[in-house]
């Protein structure tokens, strides 16, 4: 199917840090859980591509709505441990998944190129984000006959990816292996790698070692590969399966950069239009990363990241302009696909918006009046029995005095006091000893003036 595996790794890593929540106190309170589930995101991208900052960054960018320093630290963390397991169990050499080699020099008239293949990106991204949003509102239609039957819908669109697949040479392999064969340059000597052979299967080389002009079989193979992937995914993105966007992202971008990249290439054997000769390896991998970014409108995690996938440092600035053109054209158009899918499945949405600023202050909306338990009051069981059958808060702050101490939730309040009739009768004294266990005491603090924003 096509479908990316960073979706599935995410989702493992988060179910992981549910569980292990569940045996710490301090990760009890929402807010801690929330700094938990950003690390374990990290650390799921990080194993599902070798790439530990841009995992970081990732969550940073996409995922987190709040991102202090002690996150960003747990989310280091996260992504170091998951890397040292991941490279006992792959092996070094597995750690960079696209791992290239390129000896060309970047001309600055190619960026010109490279800044075309930005507006495609977000051209396509944008295409790819309204295509999917429109399908799966169609699925969620009464009428739709494969609305209760998740399998039987997965296993259609699994079976109609197969078939649409193979009658091209370049959709038939896997997506790393096709994406890798993309990436890289031609081998001098193509019949000694296997990704050689693949690259002389997919009419990407000749013998000789070479890369293939732009003729036009080659050019129109790699745009139907890219169109077909694009609509495979649209279908795919939204079934009860787990998905991922990034692996067929990026084989549409290096199949539309590679198509260009040949493109280029003939022209300037002809005109001579650049100083420098012209790899479609390299307008591969920037296509790559243009579409990605014109899909999720990721910057900088995105970018990082794909320097991580590839070890191309040498063009860091052709994936920055790219990328940064890809994310205005998809943005002038519509949303990210993350934003879009928030939106149409109906999640709070806590994105804040440029144009909108929150002047009020936390003071402007805090309540005085709370119904709290104080321990300056000395309260007695009976009292708080008392104050459970009068409010149907689900929990209480417990004070001593004008000190924040924490928060007890009514259930674990309820147990206490069910215990303590139990041990000591009904009407006895419940001080900060007997609270103390069943007290949150990790709630979140902010002094009165800070901005609403921030709370």
């Amino acid at each position: 199917m096509a479908l990316g595996h960073e979706g599935p790794m995410v989702h493992v890593a988060t179910c992981w840090a549910q569980v292990v929540s569940r045996f710490f106190k301090q990760f009890q309170n929402e807010r801690k859980r929330r700094e938990l589930y950003s690390a374990s995101v990290a650390a799921g991208i990080s194993v599902a591509f070798g790439t530990p900052i841009g995992g970081v960054l990732f969550s940073l960018e996409e995922v987190s709505s709040h991102f202090p320093s002690r996150t960003l630290l747990l989310a280091f963390i996260a992504s170091v441990i998951a890397m040292l397991a991941l490279s006992v169990t792959a092996g070094k050499e597995n750690l960079t998944l696209f791992s290239v080699t390129y000896t060309v020099d970047i001309h600055p008239s190619e960026y010109a190129v490279f800044a075309l293949l930005g507006v495609i990106g977000g051209l396509v991204g944008a295409t790819f984000n309204a295509l999917n949003i429109r399908w799966n509102t169609y699925r969620k239609r009464a009428s739709y006959k494969l609305r209760k039957k998740p399998v039987l819908e997965v296993v259609i669109v699994a079976a109609l990816t197969l078939i649409s697949s193979w009658p091209l040479a370049v959709t038939r392999p896997l997506n790393p292996k096709a994406i890798h064969a993309l990436f890289d340059t031609c081998s001098e000597e193509p019949d000694e790698t296997t990704r050689g052979r693949l690259q002389e299967q997919l009419g990407l080389c000749n013998s000789g070692g070479n890369a293939t002009m732009g003729n036009g079989p080659l050019l129109t193979a790699l745009g139907s590969a890219a169109a077909i992937r694009l609509c495979q995914t649209a279908l795919t993105n939204g079934l009860m399966c787990p998905v991922g966007l990034f692996v067929p992202s990026l084989f549409i971008g290096a199949c539309l950069g590679r198509c260009v990249g040949g493109l280029v290439k003939a022209i300037n054997r002809n005109h001579q239009l650049f100083a420098n000769a012209i790899d479609p390896g390299v307008y591969s991998m920037v296509g790559a990363a243009a579409v990605l970014g014109g899909v999720s409108r990721m910057t900088i995690s995105l970018v990082v990241i794909m320097l991580e996938l590839t070890g191309g440092l040498r063009y860091v600035v052709p994936f920055m302009l790219a990328v940064l053109l890809a994310k205005s054209v998809g943005d002038a158009l519509n949303d990210g696909i993350y934003d879009s899918m928030i939106i149409f499945k109906g999640y709070p949405f806590l994105h804040e918006e440029l144009d909108i600023t929150f002047t009020e202050r936390c003071v402007d909306v805090m309540e005085t009046g709370l119904t709290k338990v104080d321990l300056r009051l000395s309260p007695r069981s009976s009292d708080l029995r008392g104050m459970l059958r009068a409010f149907t808060f689900r929990g209480f702050p417990v004070v001593d005095g004008v000190m924040l101490l924490g928060y007890i939730r009514r259930q674990q309040l309820e147990e206490l006091l069910d215990r303590l009739d139990r041990e000591r009768g009904t009407d006895v004294l419940v001080p900060w000893e007997d609270l103390g266990p069943y007290t949150d005491t990790t709630v979140m603090r902010v002094v009165p003036e800070a901005p609403l924003s921030q709370a």
